[in-house]
């Protein structure tokens, strides 16, 4: 019986060993889905229309500024990690194992694209509604030029993940990311459309989120608080100080002064200078932040982990928790 006994435990200690070593690690940039409640995009139309996407699928839609959400079906259970609109109408929110969704009437419906690849998809960005581009694990970068009717890759396997794009108009964009253990940033840029890409700089972090206010100024942020300014169109690039150790998930601008970034542990960081000096603002909150979005100088949004989706109707200076588990 003592045998039975011994044995027994063995064989529930060696399957506690096998679970624990099968169970996947995430990065800061990428939370297990399983974690409950994680908003990883939000996109405003005005200071009332707004989505943000997340886990499982999920699609919020308010039409009051956020006071309120009501859920959009997406048709798919596959964590979404980004959403971009050009009007009320039209959009494309695009996820893991290569899903992409695209409404024409405002998210009363989402219909399935082919993707034409398993990777992740982790930022979307159209400039009309036909060109566009998605991005992703694996190095990954597809384009559209007919609303995703048909994707192209245009970049697939390299070692760099790619966690962000944006264009600026249907030839100019950049797209950033770097290894999946958080080392070694690049960013690339394309002057025809995607055509061809120019690396322009390796950095020793991995890059998370860039936004570009016109031809030659943006800026990149990223691993243990990076935050990075060009003049140049991306030739040459500057560090900023962030006065933060916290990895920084989302920058946006609302002209070449005044911009925010949003990261680990509730970070928000403003800027009203260009990025010379920027300035810790209080979120109220100790969980990631995944995305920051502004619609004018004063209102903005941000959400992140335990389904927090925070706003601020002062640019900042007082940021009020609208939804959370």
């Amino acid at each position: 019986m003592l045998a039975e006994v011994k044995y027994f435990i063995i064989v529930v200690m060696t399957l506690i060993v096998l679970l624990q070593s099968c169970k996947e690690t995430h990065s800061p940039t990428e939370p297990n889905p399983e974690d409950l409640g994680y908003f990883r995009s939000v996109y405003f139309l005005n200071a009332d229309t707004g989505w943000v996407v997340g886990k499982f699928g999920l699609i919020l839609k308010t039409t009051d500024g956020g006071m309120s959400w009501n859920p959009q079906y997406s048709g798919t259970s596959n964590y979404l990690r980004s959403i971009h609109f050009i009007d009320d109408k039209i959009a494309w929110a695009v996820g893991w194992f290569g899903t992409i969704l695209m409404t024409t009437n405002g998210g009363l419906e989402w219909n399935h694209q082919t993707s034409g690849i398993p990777s992740n998809l982790y930022s979307t960005f159209f400039i009309n509604d036909k060109a566009g581009w998605a991005v992703g694990g694996n190095g990954v970068i597809l384009r559209t030029i007919d609303g995703g009717n048909n994707w192209l890759i245009q970049i697939y396997h390299t070692t760099p993940w790619f966690q962000s794009v944006c264009f600026l108009n249907p030839d100019t964009g950049w797209v950033v990311g770097g290894n999946p253990d958080g080392k070694d940033g690049i960013i690339l840029r394309t002057d025809d459309g995607g055509a061809s890409w120019d690396s322009y700089n390796i950095f020793t972090n991995s890059m998370t989120s860039v936004y570009f206010t016109n031809d030659d100024t943006g800026w990149i942020v990223g691993y243990a608080g990076i935050i990075y300014k060009t003049t140049d169109g991306g030739a040459s690039w500057h560090e900023q100080t962030s006065n933060t150790i916290y990895t920084l998930l989302s920058v946006y601008f609302i002209d070449s002064q005044t911009g925010w970034a949003v990261g680990e542990v509730g970070e928000i960081l403003k800027t009203t200078n260009g990025g010379i000096n920027w300035i810790t603002q209080e979120s109220g909150i100790k969980w990631n932040l995944g995305c920051v979005y502004f619609y004018d100088d004063q209102i903005g949004w941000a959400v992140g982990y335990k389904s927090h989706i925070l706003k601020t109707s002062d640019g900042g200076t007082n940021w009020m928790k609208l939804h959370s588990e």
